[in-house]
């Protein structure tokens, strides 16, 4: 038990995502999807970000950072909307405290912006069960398309993955 270093596994991974994805140019980086783990949103912002503050490690990491800063007050306002005001502020406690989800908000990989986008999506589903109004409903029907297709390009590219392996593993054999 600990906290994450800067200076463990998550500084391969960020060297890693720094060179192949972020210091490319960023139509090169947004095409590039030779490995699950560019999360392309947070290359985006961690390209934007690089290209305002400098090549510094602070720089590259500062979308991962405030995306899980964003994720304490997200987390209360879902622990409110689906509960409780004393819910949500547990939610928040406990989001807050949580070694993990600081490690995700230390690394340049996108997982907490995916945090923040799902805490996010939950609460428009909460404000989609309690809606009286044709514009939440709009909101809520993209948000699970949106997630329905981003689900189906991931199985996909699993199969095609998963297809290649077969093909090589026939060929060698």
């Amino acid at each position: 038990f600990g906290w994450p270093s800067l200076e463990s596994r998550s500084t391969i991974t960020m060297r890693f995502a720094v060179l192949t994805y972020v210091e490319r140019p960023l139509g090169e980086s947004l095409v590039n999807y030779s490995a699950p783990n560019n999360h392309l949103l947070n290359t985006l912002l961690a390209h934007l970000s690089m290209s305002l503050f400098g090549n510094a490690s602070w720089a590259i990491r500062l979308p991962a950072v405030l995306a899980g800063i964003l994720t304490i007050p997200a987390s209360f306002a879902v622990g409110r909307a689906l509960d409780s005001w004393e819910a949500g502020l547990l939610a928040a406690a406990l989001t807050a405290s949580s070694v993990r989800l600081v490690g995700f908000s230390a690394q340049t990989r996108g997982y907490a912006l995916q945090g923040v986008l799902l805490l996010a999506m939950v609460l428009v589903a909460a404000g989609t069960r309690r809606a009286t109004t044709t514009a939440w409903w709009i909101v809520g029907d993209a948000t699970r398309r949106t997630v329905a297709a981003r689900a189906c390009r991931k199985a996909c590219a699993r199969l095609r993955e998963t297809g290649r392996r077969r093909s090589a593993h026939v060929a060698e054999g």
